[in-house]
């Protein structure tokens, strides 16, 4: 009999489980994957972020590069307490990557439960003076302010969403 009642509630809970899954988009028996990363600055952790399994990442004093279908580099901007501070300074943030940015449309988006900016425009790749087109997310977490951007002598298709995906699991730390 306790041999009944122990299977009847594994039963009951893989049925339970299932469900659950089936309900958050997981497929029955499969756990929800992804890859974390961790922003460091001055030795703290300042912002994590989830991307996909299949993604790489590199990190810096201050920054992260999370290889997707393009890079997506995120910066923390240091000394700034709003959205509109740290776009006054999205020049100066990127220039090791993109100069030269003209944001050609700006649009509001929620990124962490917050209003945060989201630009597109041309401009010129740092490494060899190329022209090209950036889509940037300035963002706030954790009471820190942040730059994402992916960008290319064209951006290639799914990089914004690769993007935007990538921001909206930011959380601070």
């Amino acid at each position: 009999m306790k041999t009944f009642v122990n299977q009847s509630i594994w039963a009951i809970m893989a049925v339970m489980m299932a469900g659950c899954a089936s309900n958050s988009g997981v497929k029955s028996g499969e756990m929800a994957k992804g890859k974390e990363y961790l922003m460091q600055s001055g030795g703290h952790s300042v912002l994590k972020l989830t991307g996909p399994m299949d993604s790489q990442g590199k990190s810096q004093d201050g920054s992260l590069t999370i290889s997707l279908k393009n890079d997506v580099e995120i910066w923390l901007v240091s000394g700034v307490g709003t959205i509109g501070e740290a776009e006054g300074r999205i020049g100066e943030t990127m220039k090791g990557e993109f100069k030269d940015f003209k944001p050609a449309s700006t649009k509001e988006v929620m990124i962490a439960g917050s209003s945060a900016k989201e630009l597109v425009g041309p401009g010129n790749e740092a490494d060899d003076g190329d022209a090209g087109e950036a889509d940037v997310i300035v963002f706030k977490v954790g009471g820190r302010v942040f730059v994402a951007c992916t960008h290319g002598e064209e951006l290639k298709p799914g990089a914004r969403e690769g993007m935007m995906r990538l921001v909206k699991t930011a959380q601070g730390v």
